[in-house]
């Protein structure tokens, strides 16, 4: 579900659950991610955190946020310090109310 380890090791964090499978239930439930600094690359899995509303990824190594374009209840979205040089995949989050994109 997670290719890059980094992500994976964030989601289990924030879920407080070190060990055993990550079901969709788990995704569905949050709410908050912090995944800043933890060296990503790929978000594949991402997109099934549906019911997130702060999500922070600023001083990673992302260059493709597709898998964020049906993440429509995002407010907040902290992506500074990246290689992402398309942010079309975003135009789908209407409820944004923040975001943060410097230095990419």
């Amino acid at each position: 579900m997670f290719p890059d380890p980094n992500l994976k090791a964030a989601i289990r964090e924030a879920l407080n659950k070190p060990e055993g499978p990550i079901t969709d239930e788990d995704l569905a439930g949050l709410t908050q991610l912090d995944a800043s600094e933890r060296g990503i690359i790929d978000l594949t899995g991402i997109e099934y955190c549906i019911n997130l509303q702060y999500l922070h990824l600023g001083w990673n190594l992302i260059s493709d946020i597709s898998p964020l374009s049906n993440l429509t209840n995002l407010q907040w979205l902290m992506l500074w310090i990246n290689q992402i040089s398309n942010i079309s995949p975003l135009s789908s989050l209407t409820n944004l109310q923040g975001l943060w994109l410097q230095w990419n």
